[in-house]
């Protein structure tokens, strides 16, 4: 009995000791747990703490959508106070105010297609301001421990808007600048010296003909203008950069396809806060001007029906004769022509046939002179020659001049042919030769064409020198005639 009692006791206290053992051990992984889980839920707190802080939206939501959790900087995003408030109006990732329904159905099937979606665009409108944002959205399905099945799905959601709104108006100025005439440029000088071009609008590039490529060394651009404009162009941007005073200069550009062309570069300097300067300028195609301009100085100086110089190009010519057969004593002369009977010929056959008559005249003129020789249309159907060097005395220059004035004549024996009919005209001349002596322009013509006018009062077809004997009795002297050697009569259309 005393055995039985014995052996009841040591299994009572086996038990007791097991028991207190379990307890134990039990009491320890209680403890031990209520301590993970109190870390596990500071490090779930201070993660979620972590997203709050984030300036970018963070979400997590179901597969389908339902919204499990939003960081401040979400629901700051679509307009409201914390993720209570958000969640007493909608639980959906849906109900964040896009515009486009259809952009979120989008969203989805791409995120359940692929596992993810990246940079995807959207946008929405704040609930409380009413203010249209541009988001950026990037998510990522999440899946459980066999990889394969999805449980939820995490995002961040970014506002764009700045950047959106500066495409656009970078977009806006692109459109701005391909509309305008010309391009838009930007050209970076830092202190050494070295230049840069941050910025070129398509214009820039279509009018000059360099690549974006290219110009990535400014050298080229440099090296385009025309090596005759170079050097003073080198000079006034560097005038512009040190006086801060806007580049403005026309000058020739060379392109690597097409014609040369002429440009305008229109550029305002400015002082970065390093030292460095940047100029914002505007470059333009000015080449029709420049054409103008020159057919402009052209009609200045020259007949428009002959291209022959006209009486203000002929006059600067004679000035400088004067003066140059003043300093040498050198003779020259003037030859007044008029074309017999042209009047007759405007009248009986029109104005166009008289026209075509004087083009061919001028071009005959014109071939017939030398090099340093001068003929002028100077009005109507009168022309005049001022013939260089032509003797070192008075009768040299008498002789020399006949002989030019005889030559003229005899090629008008030569038939024109006018509106496909053949013409023969004949010219009475003026001969005045000077050294110098008369520094008046308009007296030394006067006397030429007082020659001319004897030649034609004398029958026509004639040469007539005005006498420097004869110069001061003017009005009742007759210049010394002599008729041409190859007298020419006017003869009408033959068919």
């Amino acid at each position: 009995m005393y055995q039985i009692i014995t052996a009841l006791s040591i299994d009572q206290i086996w038990l007791l000791t097991a028991n207190l053992l379990l307890s134990s051990l039990l009491l320890l992984w209680v403890l031990r747990y209520r301590i993970l889980y109190r870390n596990t839920k500071q490090e779930a707190q201070q993660h979620y703490n972590s997203l709050d802080e984030l300036n970018e939206g963070f979400y997590r939501a179901k597969v389908n959508g339902s919204l499990t959790y939003a960081n401040r900087a979400m629901v700051k995003l679509v307009g409201y106070e914390n993720f209570e408030e958000f969640c007493a109006v909608t639980h959906n990732v849906s109900g964040a105010g896009y515009l486009d329904a259809d952009r979120r159905k989008l969203f989805h099937e791409i995120l359940m297609r692929d596992g993810y979606v990246c940079d995807f665009v959207s946008e929405i409108r704040n609930v409380k301001s009413g203010e249209l944002i541009w988001i950026s959205e990037n998510a990522h399905l999440v899946t459980n421990g066999d990889g394969k099945n999805p449980t939820h799905y995490e995002g961040l959601m970014l506002n764009i808007t700045d950047a959106v709104q500066r495409e656009k108006l970078e977009d806006r100025i692109e459109k701005l600048a391909d509309n305008l005439p010309g391009g838009l440029f930007q050209l970076h000088v830092n202190r050494n010296g070295n230049f840069s071009v941050p910025y070129a609008s398509p214009g820039f590039h279509h009018l000059t003909g360099i690549g974006r490529n290219d110009l990535e060394n400014p050298k080229v651009f440099l090296d385009s203008i025309h090596a005759d404009h170079r050097e003073r162009c080198a000079h006034s941007l560097s005038s512009s950069i040190e006086t801060m005073c806007v580049w403005n200069i026309e000058f020739k550009i060379k392109r690597p396809i097409g014609n040369d062309c002429w440009v305008r570069v229109v550029a305002t300097p400015e002082r970065l806060a390093e030292g460095d300067i940047i100029l914002h300028g505007h470059i333009s195609d000015i080449s029709e001007r420049k054409i103008s301009e020159g057919k402009i100085a052209y009609y200045a100086y020259y007949d428009a029906l002959t291209g022959l110089p006209n009486r203000t190009l002929f006059i600067h010519h004679l000035e400088k004769a004067i003066v140059s057969s003043a300093r040498t004593g050198i003779y020259k002369a003037l030859l007044f022509l008029d074309i017999d009977d042209f009047k007759t010929l405007n009248d009986n056959y029109g104005h166009a046939t008289g026209d075509l008559l004087l083009k061919k005249i001028a071009n005959r003129l014109d071939k017939m002179i030398r090099s340093n020789d001068t003929a002028s249309r100077f009005g109507g159907d009168e022309f005049i020659l001022l013939l260089d060097a032509i003797g070192s005395n008075a009768e040299i220059a008498k002789k020399s001049a006949i002989q030019v004035a005889s030559k003229i004549m005899d090629e008008f024996q030569n038939e024109l042919v006018l509106a496909e009919q053949k013409y023969c005209c004949t010219s009475s001349i003026g001969i005045h030769v000077f050294n110098g002596d008369i520094t008046d322009c308009d007296t030394l013509i006067r006397y030429a064409d007082t020659a001319m006018y004897n030649a034609k009062k004398n029958g026509k077809n004639n040469i007539v020198v005005y006498d420097d004997c004869f110069s001061t009795v003017f009005a009742g002297s007759a210049p010394v005639s002599i008729t041409g050697k190859a007298k020419v009569i006017h003869e009408k259309f033959t068919a």
